[in-house]
């Protein structure tokens, strides 16, 4: 709805998710996104990439707004040429989030373009797998000999919730899936 509000171009913004609440399955495709978008969610990042949003009086409008707000001197942005810009990364293969009850678990990314904001970490297999590959060692995270790890790694938090860093997450020994 701000997005809307403010009538910023497609091009201008690029679909994410936000909040941990946004993994809600094994998977996270267009349809899903979508649902979270109309539901109101936030999940569109600034990002001004094409050329209408390049030449948009709306865009123009809210990066001054930003630096009026001193957005291009906070912590994450000012070390950057434009403050509104974040590093670009590879898509992602999925996500995690750093807090849950269970332990460590990956929602897969269905959905083309689709990125993630620092509220949750992106994840990157490090060879091209197949989506029941990705499946597979992605369960892998939810086996027994992971969970007896995990306690021992995260952080425990109030109402039994765990904290991850991703050193954590990398440390932790995985069952090689069978095929």
């Amino acid at each position: 709805p701000r997005r809307r509000e403010l009538r910023l171009p497609d091009d201008a913004v690029v679909p994410v998710v936000t909040r941990a609440r946004h993994l809600s399955g094994p998977s996270v495709a267009l349809r899903c996104w979508r649902r979270l978008r109309d539901a109101g969610e936030r999940v569109w990042l600034f990002c001004p990439s094409g050329r209408r949003a390049s030449t948009s009086k709306r865009v123009a409008e809210y990066i001054a707004a930003g630096e009026e707000l001193g957005c291009h001197a906070r912590q994450k942005t000012r070390g950057r040429e434009r403050w509104f810009h974040a590093n670009a990364l590879p898509p992602a293969d999925g996500f995690m989030s750093g807090m849950t009850t269970e332990g460590p678990w990956v929602c897969l990314n269905r959905m083309r373009g689709l990125g993630a904001t620092n509220t949750l970490y992106a994840i990157h297999f490090l060879n091209r797998l197949a989506l029941s590959e990705k499946a597979a060692w992605s369960l892998s995270l939810l086996s027994s000999a992971v969970a007896a790890q995990s306690a021992a790694v995260g952080r425990a938090y109030s109402k039994g919730l765990l904290k991850f860093e991703p050193k954590d997450v990398m440390a932790l020994t995985i069952p090689v899936p069978r095929e």
